[in-house]
C-alpha cells in the first residue's frame, strides 16, 4: 500500500492522470510477474537484511542502512 501511495503521489505531481486503485493493481501485477518468472525470480537472498522503510524518510532509511553496515563491520 505504501509503495502504491508513493507512486500515485509521484504521478499526480507530474500531472499524469492516475487513480490510486489502478496504481496499486499495476504494482501487485508486476510483483506477481517478477516473483513467478522462471529466470531469476524476485525474492530476498537467504542472508538478506530486510529494512522496512514504510514509515521512514529517505534520510532516516539511509541512517538505518549505515548503522546496519557499521554493526556488520563494513
Amino acid at each position: 500500500d505504501e509503495r502504491a501511495r508513493r507512486r500515485h503521489r509521484e504521478l499526480v505531481q507530474r500531472g499524469a492522470p492516475a487513480s490510486y486503485a489502478s496504481v496499486r493493481r499495476e504494482i501487485a501485477a508486476r510483483d506477481a510477474r517478477d516473483m513467478g518468472r522462471a529466470a531469476a525470480p524476485l525474492r530476498a537472498a537467504g542472508d538478506a537484511v530486510v529494512l522496512d522503510t514504510t514509515a521512514l524518510s529517505a534520510g532516516e532509511a539511509a541512517e538505518q542502512i549505515i548503522e546496519l553496515a557499521r554493526a556488520r563491520g563494513a
